[in-house]
């Protein structure tokens, strides 16, 4: 006897309504890794779209160009400004102190601004609207911005002094975030935010100084990646032995960027390890039901059913439930990313948003199937 396939997927069907409870197991291991990776690559995605649509604000302009030990010369400042505003950064590490006798010097992440930082983003301070007082202080008014932490390693309080090389500078409040923080590498200690002229006045700038100048560029509105990759072009061409370590904002945290690759792929095998363990929780479900099934499988064949229909019938109702514990496990793991998304907003430095992409779900649900 030979049926048609409409036939056979009814007798699927029909199999299946009286067998779901044996397969408890199977939808748990089928859901739950498919809903890790998920909820990995879906998180890892998030992430990366934050560190490309934020890319401008985390570099602090369209492009860098760094110069180590050095800064930049007339020439090269004159064509890094030929049609774009250009903002000096310095930054080195030091060490601070607070007052005579008081507690042991602590090493910082000096940085030292222009009147124009940032050309992008947004600094916070607390008290607010502290960066302007900052720019302007010079001599006996030279102030600082310090991180929280470094008030409670010196033991001093606002409006104190603290004193960097041969200069003192009397601490204006606390540095609460920086748009170009992330931006900046690994940070060895706590940041204080001085002006250029501040810096001078440290006597730090010294033949051998591990000191980095970093010229921020802003294009006019509207400069595309293609523009600005040509304003890179015309600047190597333009100083080629200048030594430029150079950035766009199309890669603004490299490090950063590694980093999250790194641990995306390093979690995505753990969940595609967790996928195929389960794949012996699945194995162990089909096997107990189709030996629970034997009398109707016999029957089946008694009343002139061949091998192959048998067996297309029990694929069926195996496929039908491995689609659903992948239906189940990539809702599971597309909510993963929006809690943490929502959890971590007012933690994070760098702003999430997390858009549901088709790639990560193709992706879980082809491993799922393919356990399965």
């Amino acid at each position: 006897m030979s049926l048609k396939f409409s036939a056979m997927l009814h007798f699927a069907g029909r199999e299946l309504k009286g067998g779901m409870r044996r397969f408890r197991v199977f939808l748990i291991c089928i859901a739950l890794g498919v809903a890790a990776i998920t909820a990995v690559l879906s998180t890892s995605g998030a992430l990366q779209s934050s560190l490309g649509r934020e890319g401008q604000n985390l570099l602090g302009g369209d492009a860098e160009f760094t110069l180590i030990h050095r800064r930049a010369t007339k020439q090269e400042l004159s064509l890094l400004r030929s049609g774009a505003r250009v903002s000096e950064v310095a930054s080195l590490r030091a060490m601070a102190r607070a007052g005579k006798g008081a507690a042991l010097p602590a090493l910082i992440e000096l940085k030292a601004v222009d009147t124009l930082y940032p050309l992008t983003g947004r600094l916070t301070t607390s008290p607010a609207g502290l960066l302007a007082q900052l720019k302007n202080g010079t001599g006996e008014k030279r102030g600082a911005l310090v991180e929280e932490t470094l008030l409670g390693r010196l033991n001093i309080k606002p409006g104190e002094t603290i004193t960097i090389g041969k200069a003192n500078f009397r601490v204006l409040g606390v540095l609460n975030r920086e748009p170009d923080r992330l931006g900046s590498g690994f940070p060895m200690g706590p940041r204080v935010l001085i002006n250029k002229a501040g810096l001078d006045d440290t006597g730090l700038i010294v033949p051998g100084s591990l000191i980095r100048w970093h010229y921020r560029v802003l294009l006019p509105a509207g400069a595309d990646l293609a523009r600005i990759r040509a304003f890179v072009a015309r600047i190597k061409a333009g100083a080629s032995e200048a030594g430029w370590r150079i950035r766009d904002r199309a890669n603004a945290a490299p490090r950063l960027r590694r980093f999250v690759s790194r641990v995306t792929i390093f979690f995505t095998f753990i969940a595609l390890a967790s996928l195929i363990t389960g794949g012996v929780g699945v194995a162990a479900s089909v096997k107990s039901y189709l030996d629970g099934r034997r009398e109707t499988i016999a029957i089946l064949k008694c009343l002139g059913l061949g091998g192959r229909q048998v067996f297309f019938i029990y694929l069926v109702q195996i496929l039908i439930l491995s689609l659903v514990g992948i239906v189940l496990g990539l809702m599971l793991g597309i909510m993963v990313p929006y809690i943490l998304v929502s959890a971590l907003q007012n933690l994070s430095p760098l702003p999430l948003v997390f858009t549901p992409e088709l790639r990560p779900l193709v992706f879980a649900g082809t491993a799922g199937l393919l356990t399965a």
